[in-house]
């Protein structure tokens, strides 16, 4: 192996030289020895040899042999003229090609991902450039993500969601849902609720949390698609049961007060709240702190109370200040400590994802 430049992109007006590691595409070939032989003997017009060689590197899997052994064949240079023969070589140079392809790109994905954890991102988007340019639908991923926030190559948002599309259409999720999210924010591009549905849809398609959270919104104002409170409520749950916070936290308050199409019921309110809170969702916390407060769906409990108005408050939520200092009025002084004492020590914690 060698270091060699072999990028050179057109971003606009910019111009990345980049380096990745690269082979000797034809001395490192499979049957390259053979094909070299063969390529010389047909120089020196000596066909039958060149055909002998050709057919060695041909089995060995090489596919320039094979293309080289259908010119021969469709021509009848050292061995029998068959139209038929060249067609197979062609066919099987053509599956030779894709294959040795499939696994170059492998190699430099794999390379980007190398270079990527040593941060050298120049060198990672150079190694996944070349293995998106051969179709690898994560390589096309991680060149849209780098060009999106300008990390080892200008920014440059057009590119970006050209990439984003590529792999989102060879059912990439994650650039699915990117690419509803910038059309459903309108971030750097013009907003487009239709479109922004479109990719949740597919994402949620394949059980992506996020795109169920973000087709929920959709369906819940009618952004995109018909106003359906149903599906949303749907949507919202199957998030939520995936650990999404924001998706806890919405079913937690429709629990609450009896939204989003559901029966009022302080129980599963309690329950989805308290997982939204756990995650550090800071309006979960809030509304946990009431519940505690007023009793509903859980025994009374101050202490619980204060946690939780104090957790919230903490994130910058001042109407949870308040009520931490309307609940303290109604403490002892050892209940007030106890309640410090657990928000001093709470952690977040990150949910398994549940299908």
């Amino acid at each position: 192996m060698r270091i060699t430049p072999i990028l050179l992109i057109y971003l606009g007006s910019s111009i990345l030289w980049a380096q990745c590691t690269e082979t000797d595409s034809l001395l490192s070939a499979r049957g390259s020895s053979h094909l070299e032989k063969g390529l010389v003997a047909y120089s020196e017009k000596s066909y039958k040899e060149a055909a002998q060689h050709m057919h060695v590197a041909a089995e060995q899997g090489n596919a320039m042999a094979m293309e080289n052994l259908a010119v021969m064949y469709s021509m009848g240079l050292g061995v029998p003229q068959s139209e038929a023969e060249a067609g197979r070589w062609r066919n099987l140079a053509s599956i030779a090609s894709k294959q040795a392809a499939s696994r170059r790109s492998a190699e430099e994905y794999k390379n980007g991902l190398d270079a990527e954890g040593l941060r050298d991102f120049t060198k990672a988007f150079a190694c996944y450039f070349f293995a998106a340019q051969g179709g690898h639908p994560d390589a096309q991923f991680r060149v849209a993500l780098m060009l999106h926030i300008g990390s080892g190559v200008p920014k440059n948002i057009q590119e970006a969601v050209r990439w984003y599309k590529r792999a989102a259409d060879q059912g990439v999720v994650l650039a699915q849902v990117d690419l509803g999210t910038m059309y459903a924010r309108g971030d750097d591009i013009p907003q487009d609720y239709k479109e922004a549905a479109r990719w949740f849809g597919m994402a949620a398609a394949q059980g992506n949390a996020d795109a169920q959270f973000g087709l929920a919104v959709a369906y819940r104002h009618g952004h995109g698609v018909p106003q359906n409170q149903a599906e949303a409520t749907r949507l919202v749950g199957l998030a939520a049961r995936q650990g999404h916070a924001k998706a806890q936290l919405i079913l937690g308050a429709a629990y609450m007060d009896g939204l989003w199409g559901v029966v009022q019921n302080y129980v599963e309110a309690v329950r989805w709240l308290r997982l939204a809170a756990d995650q550090g969702e800071q309006w979960a916390q809030f509304c946990l702190g009431k519940m505690y407060a007023a009793g509903a769906g859980v025994s009374q409990d101050f202490v619980q109370a204060h946690l939780w108005f104090n957790l919230a408050a903490a994130a910058g939520l001042e109407e949870a200040r308040t009520e931490r200092e309307a609940v303290a009025r109604r403490m002892t002084a050892a209940q007030i400590a106890e309640a410090q004492r657990l928000a001093r020590n709470w952690k977040p914690s990150k949910q398994p994802s549940k299908q």
